[in-house]
């Protein structure tokens, strides 16, 4: 955008430092031969924060998870005549979550780890095996607590809970997998990239570190 002087003013965006966004944003740009300028990105690991300087006209333009960025188009009509969604990360494998536990746990207690991936792992196919309408069911108070804090949905107006129906109607449903070791691969990308940015300050090896699933 360009300021009345008719200056450039130099496009800064929003995503949470040190996070999987601003990994993936990185790579999606390195990818097409350029680099960020210092500076460029700002931003709180608040995403709820964040939407709500995007939406003031703060930034040019931010970076979200989905389905948050699509919620947020939904929920806020103005918000997305005013702004393009660009969806799109061609050549980037998402980092997947990972668990980080100590390794006394580990070493201690492998029972309760034990117990604890057979619970995850059974959430995980219970949470596949519902259905859409079950899982709106479900999402419809998660969703009302993560963007309208305080608020109960059986006392919102009825037109702003028409909007969070619809909002939630729109939101892709991914499936859950069960744990698994971490990709050497991905485990080396994100190393590199770390170390890039000066994030994490010396080598780690990967059998060090990752561990599978105990059983």
């Amino acid at each position: 955008t360009a300021a009345q002087s008719g200056r450039a003013r130099p496009l800064r965006i929003l995503v949470p430092r040190q996070s999987d966004l601003e990994y993936m944003m990185d790579r999606l740009l390195a990818n097409a031969g350029l680099s960020v300028p210092e500076g460029t990105y700002v931003g709180q690991d608040d995403l709820l924060l964040n939407a709500t300087f995007l939406s003031l006209g703060s930034f040019g333009a931010g970076v979200f998870p989905q389905p948050y960025g699509e919620y947020m188009l939904a929920i806020d009509p103005p918000a997305r005549q005013e702004f393009t969604v660009l969806s799109s990360f061609p050549g980037v494998t998402p980092p997947p979550t990972v668990l980080v536990v100590r390794r006394s746990l580990l070493e201690e207690q492998p029972d309760v780890m034990a117990t604890f991936f057979r619970t995850l792992e059974r959430a995980a196919n219970q949470v596949n095996a519902l259905s859409r309408e079950e899982l709106l069911d479900l999402g419809w108070t998660l969703v009302t607590k993560l963007f309208l804090p305080g608020q109960e949905p059986g006392g919102m107006p009825e037109e702003h809970v028409e909007r969070v129906a619809e909002a939630i109607e729109d939101i892709l449903i991914p499936e859950f997998p069960a744990p698994a070791p971490l990709d050497r691969e991905i485990f080396s990308q994100v190393l590199s990239w770390a170390q890039s940015k000066r994030y994490v300050l010396r080598s780690v090896d990967y059998d060090e570190v990752v561990v599978p699933p105990i059983q």
